[in-house]
């Protein structure tokens, strides 16, 4: 959907080059990306309460961290398949709103960027997946989506945006790309802030399922 939607925005755009329209694609996708993902985290958790089948799930010859691990690896094929198809729906809408040929070059950096922004989204799953086991409810995704989407679209112009880990991703994309429009001091402290995220959220989600709190049915 990013691709497409990039392209109806462009639709009266004139003397549109390859560039541009990557910027605008890619700053709709890691918005959507924020509530997409979160959302889709949030899911793959808490499904087991919302249908009273975390007991059933417990009783596999498993331990609880080897399902956690497996509910967060199936996501990074998730957020890939995604990413895949937002460049595939971009490439196949763009060809109608950009003038110039389109340079094997710039398909590279642009696939590469993306690249990028899939390891940043899924550095943030833990975090859902933190804030999903307390909660229990996969709608916590989904609030927190838009949460930071609301806190995006508010201090878009604000120069602590780049130190918000959800905006990360939008802010380095912005730069990696050529543009200046988001404002990024270096690209050392929001990538140390990403991997602190994961860290912590990671370490957070593993104190929960050894709590053994998180599986008691309501």
């Amino acid at each position: 959907m990013p691709g497409l939607i990039a392209s109806l925005m462009l639709l009266e755009e004139s003397h549109l080059d390859w560039k541009e329209f990557y910027h605008v694609a890619m700053f709709i996708y890691n918005i959507q990306s924020i509530l997409t993902f979160s959302a889709f985290a949030s899911y793959v958790w808490a499904r087991e309460y919302e249908e009273n089948m975390m007991e059933n799930l417990l009783c596999y010859p498993y331990s609880k961290q080897h399902i956690f691990y497996a509910k967060l690896l199936i996501l990074l094929p998730v957020i890939l398949v995604t990413s895949v198809l937002f460049v595939f729906a971009s490439h196949m809408a763009a060809p109608f709103l950009v003038s110039g040929a389109l340079e094997l070059e710039n398909v590279k950096e642009f696939v590469s960027i993306v690249g990028v922004m899939v390891i940043m989204h899924f550095l943030l799953l833990p975090f859902v997946l933190f804030v999903t086991m307390l909660s229990r409810q996969a709608v916590t995704g989904i609030i927190l989506g838009v949460l930071f989407m609301l806190v995006c679209t508010i201090f878009y112009s604000s120069s602590f945006i780049q130190y918000i880990p959800f905006i990360i991703p939008m802010v380095l994309a912005d730069h990696l790309l050529g543009f200046d429009k988001l404002i990024l001091s270096g690209y050392t402290v929001p990538v140390i802030i990403l991997l602190l995220t994961f860290a912590f959220s990671l370490g957070g989600c593993l104190w929960l399922l050894r709590s053994n709190k998180i599986h008691i049915q309501n």
